[in-house]
């Protein structure tokens, strides 16, 4: 029944979402300027991490994470839980944003107003602001053969990492892929608390503020979002994926304490004190910085090279099956020319970032 609901709720993301992820793919590649390239033979950081999730706990770990900051830690925070931090004067070291819907740029405008420098660890589905070009990305691939040949095409380092219903289970697997020591979790509820669904402050919380009237209050509009997401049961979804794959994590991952109960299984281990290596040396331990050629015609080197995947018969059957999901749902088997028709449709100025 859990296989059939994740099943069913991932096919409904995609009908309803895949085209505004594949324009997002097409925006971002053109803001890119300065990468956090992984090294071919890339050293693991040796330092300990902490993912900070946005859930309601997070306000309660926050005062034992500003202690362990004073230790050669790495906070890797999801942009939901930014605000939440800044408002308690911690500056994460690297920020991780997967959401592809428009309102999710909220969490990064945190970053770019505060004293966030990067790097930003992003999926080329999620929406970034325009302002994100000043920041170093590190940009993740979904594995999907389609952005594996356009990022390689234009020379764009990536790191792969599959695609996650939550940004917390890709925060926890790029922390893994970053670090050979422990990974702390924080801010990981997977539940409300009563009418709280975040850490206070949150970025969507200006949301409501801004549609508040007398007869709108924000206790009643939290009310109402409190029991949509209860309703929506995303949250059961995620705490089931979660509970089904915490054996397969390495046996260094630990809870802070206040996540969801289902974390409890992790135990809990103090931060221990780390010599001799500092946050300041990521460049130089399995990552590097660099600055990757501006290029105008990105977005139709892009087209181009779909384009030419749909015609080489190596390519075309797989291609096919990835594009048709994103641009045409419900055409199981389109031609090369309606999926060509679908995707030019699609970036057509006006309808979100096109060739412009």
């Amino acid at each position: 029944m859990d296989f059939i609901k994740r099943a069913d709720a991932n096919a409904r993301t995609i009908k309803t979402f895949g085209g505004r992820w594949f324009r997002n793919f097409f925006k971002n590649i053109k803001i890119i300027n300065k990468v956090l390239r992984p090294l071919s033979r890339p050293r693991p950081l040796s330092l300990p991490f902490i993912v900070t999730g946005a859930g309601p706990s997070l306000e309660e770990q926050i005062p034992i994470i500003k202690k362990k900051r004073r230790k050669d830690i790495f906070i890797l925070a999801v942009s939901s839980s930014v605000a939440a931090l800044k408002a308690a004067d911690l500056v994460p070291d690297m920020v991780i944003a997967t959401d592809g819907t428009p309102w999710a740029a909220l969490h990064l405008f945190e970053c770019i107003r505060g004293d966030f420098t990067g790097p930003l660890a992003a999926s080329l589905y999620a929406a970034l602001p325009s302002q994100c070009n000043t920041l170093p990305l590190l940009p993740i691939c979904d594995g999907s053969l389609w952005q594996t040949m356009i990022l390689k095409e234009l020379e764009i380092p990536f790191i792969s990492l599959t695609q996650r219903g939550t940004v917390t289970a890709s925060a926890l697997d790029l922390a893994f892929a970053m670090t050979d020591n422990e990974v702390f979790i924080s801010g990981m509820d997977l539940a409300n608390r009563d009418l709280r669904s975040h850490a206070r402050p949150y970025s969507f919380d200006q949301l409501l503020q801004e549609k508040e009237r007398r007869l709108n209050p924000v206790y009643s509009q939290s009310y109402k979002r409190s029991s949509l997401l209860k309703a929506g049961g995303s949250f059961d979804i995620y705490a089931s994926w979660f509970k089904k794959q915490i054996e397969s994590y390495p046996k260094r991952l630990y809870s802070l304490g206040g996540n969801n109960s289902l974390f409890d299984s992790l135990g809990r281990e103090e931060v221990k004190e780390e010599g001799g290596i500092r946050r300041e040396e990521l460049g130089g331990r399995g990552f590097e910085t660099i600055f990757v050629n501006s290029d105008a015609c990105r977005v139709e080197k892009a087209v181009g090279v779909l384009e030419r995947g749909l015609g080489d018969s190596v390519y075309s059957a797989a291609l096919s099956k990835e594009l048709a999901a994103l641009l045409l749902p419900g055409n199981a088997a389109p031609s090369t020319g309606e999926l060509m028709e679908a995707l030019r449709k699609l970036l057509e100025p006006g309808r979100g970032e096109g060739f412009g």
